[in-house]
């Protein structure tokens, strides 16, 4: 897991839960830290399903049908999910 903002909130709760002896905040902050790690592995796993698609496309539906359209995205979604970096260079 990859620190953020959440993890360090956690991270504080937990020392916050440990000096004053609250264990219902360390169980939030265990519950919070499972719930995360859930999140990671389901976006992991929405990636990998995509990349599937992506693979499928290339060997049946290519030219038939448009790849944003097995993906179940408008054409300017598929734009910013193919070219996430574009848009963060046109933000600066």
């Amino acid at each position: 897991m990859t620190d953020t903002p959440e993890r360090d909130l956690i991270e504080k709760a937990r020392r916050v839960g440990n000096y004053h002896g609250i264990p219902i905040v360390l169980e939030l902050a265990d519950t919070i830290e499972a719930l995360l790690s859930r999140v990671d592995k389901l976006e992991e796993r929405v990636r990998e399903l995509e990349d599937e698609i992506v693979d499928l496309w290339h060997e049946s539906e290519a030219g038939r049908k448009e790849l944003h359209e097995c993906l179940g995205m408008t054409a300017e979604e598929y734009a910013r999910w193919a070219n996430p970096d574009a848009l963060n260079k046109s933000a600066s």
